[in-house]
């Protein structure tokens, strides 16, 4: 489950570098998804913490390379699903505040 996570974060951060998402709201939405599985309780909150750091500390750079932003901004425009409001209901479920 640790693994799983891990790559989510890193897709996630790859998107945030991209301008895709501002960064609380990857946080937020991969906090939320460490806690609906149970992730937290099975390796703790500091744990979770430490993967999120690690992944978006390795894209810190790329905001800074307007280069780097617009190639990942085009490929998420290529790559991304075409109704993509309903295309996270559908994956993750509805979402509670």
């Amino acid at each position: 489950m640790e693994d799983i996570f891990r790559e989510r974060c890193d897709a996630r951060a790859i998107l945030y570098a991209a301008s895709v998402f501002d960064l609380h709201t990857a946080v937020d939405v991969l906090q939320t998804d460490a806690k609906r599985p149970g992730l937290i309780d099975q390796i703790g909150q500091n744990r979770v913490q430490e993967i999120m750091a690690a992944a978006f500390h390795a894209v810190r750079g790329i905001q800074q390379q307007p280069f780097l932003v617009k190639q990942f901004s085009k490929l998420w425009k290529r790559i991304r699903p075409s109704q993509n409001r309903s295309f996270q209901s559908r994956q993750y479920g509805p979402r509670n505040s």
